[in-house]
């Protein structure tokens, strides 16, 4: 439980709010708000969250399989057929662009509907998805084309047996994806976000670079090391001058399960 008075007050000196308004251009009017005034939470929480297989597993559950997450930017399918692989724990799916238009793209499930396989282990470009097992054969369109030796199946009706498909929406030039067939609308999930971003273009952004590491860690160790500043003064401290932790906010939205 939370002690009474700790973690209430704030670093002395000016806030972000203060650091921002002496900016010889005026910044974007949302970044001058504060979300939320005022202290949040300092409870303890256990290890396990972090370390126990089941709370990974309950994440799995209740968190990748839920929620909207974002796979990949529209600029990386440019052309029809071009690819991204997507994965989160237990769960794959291939975001491919199948037509011309600006949002002619889905999110196939990337196991064969035959034994399992995954159709796809990398990114790039093809016109159909041939399983590497034992070729059972899908179309861009996610319809079946082509069964090896298809008299030894004939149960299977090839306009029953197309790719399952992941839901898929699109925001500021995000692909965003959900496995969850229930999922709510990505308009009530995204909630406060296109306001808050309003006066940031991102759909107007492109991907520059791609780096990425693998960390052997739970996902919330590597993501809170990147969110939060209080580490800066003795891992970054060249960076001190211009990004500190008394200076720096961090918004959680009132009555929102956003945090930026």
């Amino acid at each position: 439980m939370a002690m009474e008075g700790i973690g209430k007050g704030r670093a002395p000196g000016p806030a972000v709010q203060d650091v921002l308004r002496g900016d010889a251009i005026a910044p974007p009017e949302v970044l001058l708000k504060e979300h939320p005034p005022g202290f949040v939470d300092n409870r303890e929480i256990s290890a396990d969250r972090y370390l126990s297989q089941e709370w990974h597993d309950l994440e799995v559950e209740h968190v990748w399989r839920k929620v909207w997450q974002m796979a990949c930017r529209l600029e990386e399918l440019p052309n029809v057929g071009d690819h991204v692989v997507y994965e989160i724990a237990t769960e794959s799916v291939i975001v491919v662009r199948t037509g011309e238009g600006p949002h002619e793209i889905r999110a196939y499930i990337n196991s064969c509907l035959h034994r399992g396989t995954q159709l796809r282990t990398t990114s790039g470009n093809v016109q159909r998805f041939r399983c590497p097992f034992h070729g059972f054969t899908w179309d861009l369109k996610g319809e079946l084309v082509d069964i090896p030796n298809s008299w030894d199946f004939p149960d299977i009706k090839p306009d029953e047996f197309c790719l399952p498909t992941a839901q898929i929406a699109f925001w500021g030039g995000f692909v965003f994806i959900n496995f969850d067939e229930q999922c709510e609308s990505f308009e009530s999930y995204i909630e406060v976000l296109d306001d808050e971003f309003r006066d940031f273009p991102l759909d107007e952004r492109w991907k520059a670079a791609h780096v990425e590491k693998i960390m052997p860690c739970n996902w919330k160790l590597a993501l809170e090391a990147f969110i939060e500043s209080y580490h800066i003064g003795v891992t970054h401290p060249q960076t001190a001058a211009y990004v500190a932790d008394a200076n720096t906010q961090y918004d959680i939205f009132p009555g929102s399960r956003h945090v930026n």
